[in-house]
């Protein structure tokens, strides 16, 4: 998390201001950016968990199909066998894999962080219009709205450690 440093910047101008002025500005457009991009990732992850579900199933009564097949036949070819016994081990693969690797928990903890996001972007902008005007409540408004904003990019830097780059993009 990165450290806010607000408390010793001038709201009346100068260096510091500029400084906070493009730190406040940087958040709002990353705030925006994940607004727009965590829907979309959360939703693959559910698509995504919703395969391997839908996969392994369809495997899975396929093969309880081709066992009884086999047994009404009376086939005890040892190729039979091997075949499904198999094929019932896919199955059961397809239907870990997503248990395993998180792709519904990552979804589910993805879905409140664009409305998150968006609390925090309002109160980054409020705390932009307050700098701009000069408000004698503008560093307070600013190290409020950085910390809100770091908070829930901590959040989404924590769905998904050190896997998908992308929810490292900004």
């Amino acid at each position: 998390m990165t450290a806010v440093t607000t408390t010793a910047v001038s709201v009346s101008g100068g260096s510091g201001h500029a400084r906070l002025k493009k730190e406040l500005e940087d958040c709002a457009s990353s705030a925006a950016y994940w607004m727009k991009v965590l829907p979309e990732w959360g939703h693959k992850q559910n698509e995504r968990a919703n395969y391997f579900d839908i996969s392994g199933a369809l495997l899975a009564a396929l093969t309880g199909l081709g066992l009884w097949a086999t047994v009404v036949a009376g086939s005890i070819e040892i190729w039979a066998q091997a075949l499904a016994g198999l094929a019932a081990l896919v199955a059961a693969a397809l239907e870990v894999i997503p248990r395993t690797l998180h792709y519904r928990d990552y979804a589910l903890d993805a879905a409140p962080l664009p409305a998150e996001y968006g609390a925090a972007s309002n109160d980054l902008a409020v705390a932009l219009d307050a700098l701009d005007a000069g408000s004698p409540q503008a560093m307070n408004l600013a190290t409020k709205a950085l910390e809100k904003f770091h908070a829930v990019k901590a959040k989404k830097d924590g769905l998904y450690p050190d896997k998908d780059r992308r929810l490292r993009e900004q």
